[in-house]
């Protein structure tokens, strides 16, 4: 499980490599996707950074393994890593100012690139939700997408309660 990155063309690639769950994201995941989107506004020849999953699926979201979401692990990490950080890094790409976070300032990345989310297939919860703050996003016949937050009990993440009204429209997003 990992995430691959590579330039082919004009395009840095940022590809979900954990296709035997479904391209589940651990925090790892989410550490390299942030040094790869630094990457990629570096990178002189590229044009579009593109994020896309391995296999049938774009990413099932946040892995809730017991190994990745254990307790003790958890509890000692720092909340500029794993999801928060990615969406921050997608955010910061719209040049958003962030304040601080645990006496830490966050640096602002700008991307230099056209942002594209290339979705290969399912994308669930975060998956889901941070596509919309990006540039462009291309889907595949077998794609769907799914935003279970309140049937398992958590927060809408990814920006989702910011930005799904603004694309959507409010009675679209709230059901009615």
């Amino acid at each position: 499980m990992s995430v691959r990155t590579f330039v082919k063309g004009s395009t840095y690639w940022i590809k979900l490599d954990n296709a035997k769950r479904a391209n589940s994201l651990t925090t790892k995941m989410y550490d390299d996707v942030c040094r790869g989107l630094d990457e990629a506004n570096d990178h002189p020849s590229t044009t579009f950074t593109a994020i896309t999953g391995d296999g049938k699926f774009y990413s099932a979201g946040n892995d809730f393994t017991p190994a990745e979401w254990n307790t003790k692990h958890a509890a000692s990490k720092d909340l500029e890593i794993g999801p928060f950080r990615m969406g921050r890094r997608i955010i910061d790409h719209d040049k958003l100012e962030f304040v601080k976070v645990e006496e830490r300032h966050t640096h602002p990345i700008t991307m230099t690139q056209i942002l594209l989310g290339l979705v290969n297939g399912p994308a669930f919860g975060i998956a889901a939700t941070t596509l919309a703050l990006m540039d462009y996003v291309v889907c595949a016949d077998t794609s769907y997408f799914s935003t279970p937050f309140s049937l398992v009990g958590v927060t809408p993440e990814g920006g989702s309660s910011g930005t799904f009204p603004s694309i959507m429209g409010i009675s679209r997003v709230s059901g009615n």
